[in-house]
């Protein structure tokens, strides 16, 4: 899971000198930045979606549960992330 310390509101540090040790990413239209090292799976963990089906897009391109722990974030990737909600 992404460091909190690694993760930043892109739009609100927009004055912030660049922290080359970031990649930038847009996430369900917000831009953030995490670490290289970050995957599709560790991002769904630290949005708060873990506990619950999710599903992960990253540029136009569904992300396969199976392969959510392996896949990366590269700079510049659009990630949708979309959780089933109940109700009635």
């Amino acid at each position: 899971m992404p460091n909190p310390d690694s993760y930043s509101n892109h739009d609100a540090n927009h004055d912030a000198p660049h922290d080359a040790t970031l990649i930038a990413v847009t996430v369900n239209g917000q831009s953030l930045q995490f670490s290289p090292s970050t995957t599709v799976r560790a991002l769904i963990e630290f949005m708060g979606l873990g506990s619950i089906p999710c599903a992960a897009e990253v540029n136009t391109r569904l992300v396969r549960r199976s392969e959510q722990s392996t896949r990366m974030l590269q700079p510049g990737d659009t990630i949708e992330l979309v959780s089933l909600v109940g109700g009635g």
